[in-house]
């Protein structure tokens, strides 16, 4: 797993309002 994959994920999730 690549720290910067879950980096962006993490962007994304934190980026989008639930």
């Amino acid at each position: 797993v690549h720290i910067l994959c879950l980096t962006i994920a993490n962007n994304i999730i934190k980026g989008v309002p639930s």
